[in-house]
């Protein structure tokens, strides 16, 4: 083989090798581009499964808040009104006006008990609507005719008190905690 010839094929040996480097590097950066593309689209899929799961967690404290506060207006607002209940009780109990007057005051009073006593029963727990039952359940005795007891009444809005308190606060029942 001439010099010519020879040049030539190792020419195109040289470049054919360079070619199959070339080749290879391109390969290798294909595969390692492929694999970061995987790994920042699996970065991606479990940064918003995290945002997601973040986003549940806040929403599900805020409808806990929410709960909360419902149930504390109305626990509030039942024990105002049987407050209230117990005052015109009080005043039938120690005949200081006309009969006539303390049960229509008695009947409204007992109206506005129930309207919170219904709150109650939509929105809390099991042992605060027994005792809650259990303080309207006196309030209609009274107005039914039974008389009026205050230990009873104590005992029984007390009751009341510390089932409330119970699912507003677990743990913290009575008020001496």
């Amino acid at each position: 083989m001439d010099q010519p010839t020879a040049t030539f094929i190792a020419g195109i040996i040289s470049a054919l090798g360079s070619t199959a480097v070339g080749l290879g590097g391109l390969i290798f950066a294909m595969r390692n581009t492929s694999k970061t593309l995987a790994y920042q689209r699996d970065e991606t899929a479990a940064a918003r499964e995290h945002e997601i799961r973040l986003r549940r967690d806040t929403e599900h404290r805020e409808d806990q808040l929410r709960w909360h506060r419902e149930r504390r207006e109305a626990y509030g607002a039942f024990a105002v009104a049987a407050g209230k209940a117990r005052q015109g009780m009080l005043i039938r109990a120690r005949n200081t006006e006309p009969a006539d007057v303390i049960g229509a005051n008695l009947g409204e009073l007992r109206n506005d008990l129930f309207d919170a006593f219904s709150m109650i029963q939509l929105i809390s727990a099991q042992p605060v609507r027994h005792h809650a039952s259990s303080v309207l359940t006196f309030v209609d005795e009274v107005i039914a005719g039974a008389a009026y007891g205050d230990e009873r009444w104590t005992e029984t809005i007390l009751g009341f008190r510390a089932a409330a308190r119970e699912d507003l606060v677990p743990g913290n029942a009575s008020p001496e905690k």
